[in-house]
């Protein structure tokens, strides 16, 4: 946690992102379901890689020199995010239905 304070990421930004996930987590349970619904678990990705795509760019523009960031302007990550996100949710399909 204090890697992410160090790099920029704001505790009002993590407040904000612990908010979505509570309400989306609440929305299920008022509903007669009460199991995490199958596209409920694309949402928790995409909170989740959005929340690591922030905490890169901060990390980017505050200066950190890795090689994933100064290997032709951060190519490697922008290749990764699709490819990356659709395996994930591939997993959550095969999980939930096989």
């Amino acid at each position: 946690m204090i890697l992410l304070f160090q790099y920029g990421v704001s505790k009002q930004g993590i407040a904000r992102l612990m908010d979505m996930l509570m309400a989306q987590g609440n929305a299920s349970t008022e509903s007669k379901f009460l199991s995490l619904a199958y596209i409920e678990l694309f949402y928790f990705s995409m909170y989740l890689f959005i929340t690591l795509q922030t905490i890169v760019l901060a990390m980017l523009f505050r200066g950190v020199k890795w090689g994933v960031f100064t290997y032709e302007d951060n190519l490697l990550l922008k290749l990764l995010f699709w490819p990356v996100l659709l395996s994930i949710w591939l997993g959550f399909t095969l999980i939930r239905f096989y």
